[in-house]
């Protein structure tokens, strides 16, 4: 049996999942969180095999964030995002992380299974829509791009855009605010913006997929 905890701050969507994998005879659910901070507790109690996490929570500890704190504490450990997002940004910066699958909330039940069973054996899986969006992207050139931040200004980057200040980024991630600031600094150096408004405009026209 595959040893699974799902993630996801919505209810009703965890609710739909788990009537999703019961129809899967190899897939055990274990347990269901909906915050980073407690998919990170449950999964250092129960040492699941595969975590289906979302991105975007905004209480919090968001999904990137959560799923490089989890492979870092369990790097046996797999994790499969699902998200309404498609941006290439996002999944690169998700399979930089190292997520072994990475699938969109439009996908069919007979494709979130095959993803699963292909991460359980060690490979990884990419749904159709995300691949299409990356070889997309190799074909372009862009003068800003998301692509240009680091790991953890991108996380930064994501923050800010969805409001959160330099003292709850920096509780979240375990910096100072003094720290955070730098970070802003440069990620709005790097993308020629001068303030958050700058910011969320860029993120908005680049299509990165932030829900507000």
């Amino acid at each position: 049996m595959i040893q699974m905890i799902l993630v996801d701050d919505h209810a009703i969507v965890r609710s739909g999942l788990q009537q999703i994998l019961q129809q899967f005879p190899q897939v055990n659910v274990i347990a269901e969180a909906e915050s980073g901070e407690q998919a990170v507790s449950l999964c250092r109690q129960l040492q699941p095999d595969i975590v289906l996490m979302d991105v975007h929570m905004p209480k919090g500890m968001g999904g990137i964030e959560a799923s490089r704190r989890l492979l870092q504490d369990c790097p046996e450990l797999k994790i499969i995002i699902l998200t309404m997002q498609t941006a290439k940004a996002l999944a690169q910066q998700l399979i930089k992380i190292g997520v072994q699958g990475y699938l969109t909330k439009d996908s069919s039940p007979d494709e979130l299974s095959h993803a699963i069973q292909q991460v359980f054996r060690g490979g990884r899986y990419l749904s159709a829509d995300v691949s299409k969006e990356l070889a997309w992207s190799f074909s372009q050139t862009e003068s800003v791009s998301f692509e240009d931040l680091s790991q953890r200004e991108l996380q930064v980057a994501w923050m800010i855009i969805h409001g959160q200040s330099n003292q709850e980024i920096g509780d979240i991630l375990a910096l100072s605010p003094k720290t955070i600031s730098t970070y802003r600094r440069r990620i709005f150096e790097k993308l020629g913006v001068k303030n958050d408004v700058e910011l969320l405009k860029l993120a908005l026209q680049a299509e990165i997929g932030f829900h507000l």
